[in-house]
């Protein structure tokens, strides 16, 4: 069954259907950045300020401003969230809760350091001893 894009939790949930590592990082600062300039936005519109009255009380650029709430933007820091909300005259709170199921980590394998002892690769065997011929 294939999901429309539109339904974006639908198409998400078949896109990631099988992978361990969901939800990646990246997804989730996206999420992050794109939640908080929702909110940021409607707290904006509430207190009737235009984007141009809010960069002026920020001490930015109106076109930063448009790009921090536009919900796309990858460079959103919590030092602009601080001045928006402050400039909103409002505080920032976040909470962190664990997801329904924990994310599964992936798996590291780690060789040991191979030991050579009289012109041998202790892990290696012969092949591991062939590269070290000729050399002094």
């Amino acid at each position: 069954m294939t999901v429309r894009r539109s339904d974006i939790k639908g198409y998400i949930q078949e896109r990631t259907r099988g992978r361990s590592e969901w939800p990646s990082e990246r997804y989730l600062a996206a999420r992050v950045a794109s939640r908080v300039a929702a909110q940021l936005d409607e707290l904006r519109a509430r207190r009737g300020l235009s984007y141009a009255a809010l960069a002026s009380r920020a001490g930015t650029s109106k076109a930063q401003v448009i790009r921090l709430l536009s919900g796309t933007y990858d460079g959103m820091t919590t030092r602009s969230i601080a001045k928006l909300a402050s400039a909103l005259g409002s505080d920032v709170d976040v909470s962190v809760r664990p997801l329904d199921k924990p994310r599964a980590t992936a798996k590291r394998t780690v060789q040991p350091p191979r030991m050579i002892t009289r012109g041998r690769a202790r892990y290696g065997g012969r092949r591991a001893a062939k590269g070290l011929r000729g050399r002094g």
